[in-house]
């Protein structure tokens, strides 16, 4: 449906992983262990890596698709928000690449 009857599924505007990632800021990529997203997240970690991008991956166990927005829910949702708040302030200003 996202793509309609003609669209490609190659296409870098609709899938990331076909795209080019030279000069892309540092990324940080949260997924879930369980998710159909998994192998297409370690891709794109893969991809932006070796075009010199820093990037984490950073996987957490259990969690259903977009579980950072079930905070005061999940202890896990709180945990990856501070993860990826940490990793804006350290790259708004400019510290170091790990998380």
């Amino acid at each position: 449906n996202y793509l309609g009857p003609n669209g490609d599924p190659r296409n870098p505007l609709a899938s990331p992983l076909f795209g080019t990632f030279d000069g892309a800021p540092p990324l940080l990529v949260q997924v879930s262990d369980i998710e159909i997203l998994l192998d297409d997240s370690r891709r794109l970690a893969e991809r932006a890596a070796a075009s010199g991008v820093p990037v984490v991956l950073d996987v957490t166990a259990g969690m259903p698709h977009v579980w950072q927005l079930l905070v005061g829910r999940l202890p896990e949702a709180r945990r990856s928000l501070d993860v990826a708040a940490a990793f804006i302030r350290r790259h708004a200003n400019g510290g170091p690449q790990a998380p």
